[in-house]
């Protein structure tokens, strides 16, 4: 499991992974946090790569999310776990859930 807490965890991610469909997900979301300049991306949300059923267990996930996307090779999962809006990221490789 890849965890990235801060925005620069999340840069050094999209540089090493071999995945371009992965990448392009992670960057779309980082565009549209970046929407809210007075904060810091760990601020907003925590972004995980999830890639086996041990790891996805090992997270502790709330049970129920607030958005699923389904994209070709990954599940993409969206925890909002408090009032001001901070969430997690969650990428699930497809065919675990």
């Amino acid at each position: 499991m890849h965890a990235m807490k801060d925005g620069a965890a999340v840069e050094q991610y999209m540089k090493d992974t071999p995945d371009p469909e992965l990448r392009g997900l992670i960057a779309e979301r980082v565009q549209e946090f970046s929407e809210y300049d007075d904060y810091e991306l760990g601020e907003l949300a925590h972004f995980y790569v999830v890639e086996s059923i041990e790891e996805l267990f090992s997270l502790k996930l709330p049970e129920r999310y607030e958005l699923r996307a389904d994209h070709e090779r990954w599940t993409e999962l969206v925890y909002v776990l408090s009032d001001d809006g901070f969430g997690l990221q969650v990428y699930v490789r497809k065919g675990l859930i």
